[in-house]
C-alpha cells in the first residue's frame, strides 16, 4: 500500500511538472523535464535499494515495510529535497538576458 501511494505520488508530480514546463516552455523542455524525473527515480530507487540490502533484513521493518518499501521512502525523501534545492535555485536565476 505504501509503495502504491509513493507511486502515485511521482506519477502526479511528472504529470505536473510536465504539463508545466509544456505551458511555459514547450514540448521539448516537457519531455526533457519528464524523462529527468524519470531518470532521477530510476537511479535513485537502484541506490536506495542498495543501501537498504546493506541496512536492512529481506523482512524489513514490518510486514507492510520490506526492504523494497524502505528503498522507495528513501528515494523520495532524497528526490524531495533535492527538488526543493533545484527548484530554489532556479528561483533565484536572473530573470533577464544578459545579452544586450
Amino acid at each position: 500500500m505504501i509503495a502504491a501511494i509513493i507511486f502515485a505520488i511521482h506519477g502526479v508530480v511528472l504529470v505536473t511538472v510536465f504539463v508545466w514546463k509544456l505551458r511555459s516552455e514547450g514540448m521539448a523542455e516537457a519531455v526533457l523535464a519528464g524523462g529527468f524525473i524519470v531518470i532521477i527515480f530510476s537511479v535513485g530507487w537502484t541506490i536506495a535499494g542498495l543501501v537498504a540490502n546493506l541496512l536492512f533484513e529481506s523482512e524489513g521493518l514490518a510486514a507492510w515495510m520490506n526492504r523494497d518499501t524502505i528503498s522507495l521512502v528513501l528515494v523520495t525523501l532524497g528526490e524531495a529535497v533535492f527538488y526543493t534545492l533545484f527548484l530554489r535555485a532556479l528561483g533565484k536565476k536572473p530573470k533577464g538576458d544578459a545579452k544586450t
